[in-house]
C-alpha cells in the first residue's frame, strides 16, 4: 500500500519501475491515490527492449549477459499468455515487458484508461499518458 490518502495526487510519474513489481497491484495503488481526472505518466519496457538487448549481448559475445534478457523476455511471454507475472524466488529482481493489450487489461481493471502513447526512446521503451476514468 502506498502511504498516501485516496485521491491525493493530480499526477503520478512511473518511469520503467512497473516491470520490476506486481503491475496489477501497483496500477491499483496508483489509481487509488490519483485524484479524479488525475494523470499517470507511465513508461514500460516492450518486447523490443529485450530483443535489442539480446542482439547487443550477442554482439559482445556475452553468453552470461545474453541469458538475462532471454529470461526476462520469456517471463514477459508467460505474462502475456497467462495474464500472470512470474513469481517465486527465481524471479526476484527480474522484470517483464508490457504490451498495449497487457496494460489495457490492467488499466481497465483499475478504472484507468490510456489517453496517449508514444515511443519513449527508440530503444524499446513505451510511454503512456493515462487518465483516471
Amino acid at each position: 500500500d502506498l502511504p498516501f490518502p485516496a485521491e491525493f495526487f493530480d499526477l503520478v510519474i512511473c518511469r520503467v519501475a512497473l516491470p520490476y513489481m506486481n503491475s496489477a497491484t501497483a496500477i491499483r495503488e496508483v489509481a487509488h491515490v490519483l485524484a479524479p481526472n488525475g494523470l499517470l505518466l507511465l513508461t514500460v519496457h516492450t518486447p523490443k527492449f529485450y530483443l535489442l538487448m539480446m542482439r547487443g549481448r550477442l554482439a559482445e559475445m556475452s553468453l552470461k549477459g545474453f541469458a538475462y534478457p532471454v529470461i526476462c523476455f520469456a517471463g514477459g511471454v508467460f505474462f502475456l499468455l497467462t495474464g500472470k507475472q512470474p513469481a517465486g524466488n527465481f524471479w526476484k529482481g527480474k522484470e517483464t515487458f508490457h504490451t498495449r493489450s497487457m496494460l489495457t487489461r490492467e488499466l481497465n481493471a483499475a478504472g484507468l484508461r490510456a489517453i496517449l502513447e508514444f515511443d519513449a526512446d527508440g530503444a524499446g521503451g513505451r510511454t503512456y499518458l493515462i487518465g483516471k476514468a
